[in-house]
C-alpha cells in the first residue's frame, strides 16, 4: 500500500465513519457567523477565538457531527471547551494563524469521536501534546506546514488507533524518545523537509521501521505486514541503529 494508497484509505475510513451521521445543525441565528449544511458547520468567518467559542457553545438538537471547519481566519489560538457541545468525526483547521490550543480545546464531546485533524499551514512552533492527548480515536493527524522545531517524548502514545502522521515542512530538529510508542497501527509518518541530522530507533520502539531517506527510494510498502513507512527526505540525516 503505498502513500497514496494509505492516504486514500485513512480518507475513506473517515468518510465511513462520517456518512453514519445525521445532519445536525443548530439555530442559523445562534451559531452566526458560522454557517451549518449536511456535511457539518464551516467557521469561515470568525473574528478571534471568542467569537469561535461564543458560536460553538449553541445547543445543537444531537451533538454527532460529521465535520467542522476554521480554514482561512486570522485565529491564533483555539479556548478550552471550544467544542464541548459537539462529538465531531472530523476537525479541518488548515490553513489559519494558529500557534496555540488550550489543554482543554478537545474536551467535552469529541475524546472518542474525533478520527480526523488537520492542523495545517499554521503557525505552531511546539506539538501541541498536552491539547491532544485526549483524542484516543485518531486515525489520521496532519501538521504539515508549520513552525515546529521538536516532537516531544511520548508525543503520540495516547492515540493508539493512529495509522498516519504528517509532520512534513517543518523546521523539526528532534524527535523525543518513545514519541510513537505502543502504535501498532501506525503505517505512515511524513518527517520530509525538516532539520533532522539524525534519527533513533528508540523513537518507534517495537516497530517494523522502513526508512526513506530519499524519495527515490521509496519503494511500496506491503500492506500486509506491519511495516511502518518513515519519510525523511529533505533532512540532513542520518539513522542511528537503523534496523536491518
Amino acid at each position: 500500500m503505498g502513500g497514496l494508497q494509505l492516504t486514500c484509505f485513512c480518507a475513506s475510513l473517515v468518510l465511513t465513519v462520517a456518512s453514519i451521521l445525521p445532519p445536525n445543525c443548530p439555530d442559523k441565528e445562534d451559531l452566526k457567523p458560522c454557517t451549518c449544511d449536511y456535511e457539518g458547520i464551516n467557521c469561515f468567518h470568525v473574528v478571534d477565538s471568542n467569537d469561535l467559542k461564543r458560536a460553538m457553545q449553541t445547543n445543537p438538537s444531537d451533538p454527532r457531527l460529521r465535520s467542522f471547519w476554521l480554514t482561512g481566519t486570522e485565529l491564533t489560538e483555539i479556548k478550552a471547551y471550544t467544542f464541548q457541545k459537539y462529538s465531531i468525526v472530523q476537525m479541518f483547521l488548515d490553513f489559519n494563524r494558529l500557534n496555540k490550543l488550550e489543554d482543554n480545546a478537545f474536551v467535552g464531546g469529541s475524546e472518542s469521536t474525533l478520527v480526523y485533524l488537520g492542523l495545517s499551514n499554521n503557525e505552531f512552533t511546539s506539538y501541541p501534546m498536552n491539547a491532544l492527548r485526549i483524542l484516543k480515536a485518531l486515525i489520521s493527524v496532519n501538521f504539515e506546514n508549520n513552525k515546529i522545531t521538536k516532537v516531544p517524548n511520548f508525543a503520540f502514545k495516547s492515540s493508539k488507533d493512529l495509522v498516519e502522521v504528517n509532520l512534513a515542512n517543518n523546521v523539526i530538529s528532534h524527535v523525543g524518545k518513545m514519541a510513537f510508542v505502543n502504535l501498532r497501527k501506525l503505517r505512515k509518518v511524513d518527517l520530509s523537509n525538516n532539520q533532522l541530522v539524525s534519527v533513533g530507533i528508540l523513537i518507534f520502539p517495537n516497530t517494523n521501521i522502513v526508512y526513506y531517506k530519499d524519495s527515490r527510494d521509496a519503494a511500496e510498502p506491503d500492506a500486509s505486514n506491519t511495516e511502518v513507512v518513515i519519510e525523511l527526505q529533505g533532512n540532513p540525516i542520518g539513522i542511528e541503529s537503523s534496523p536491518q
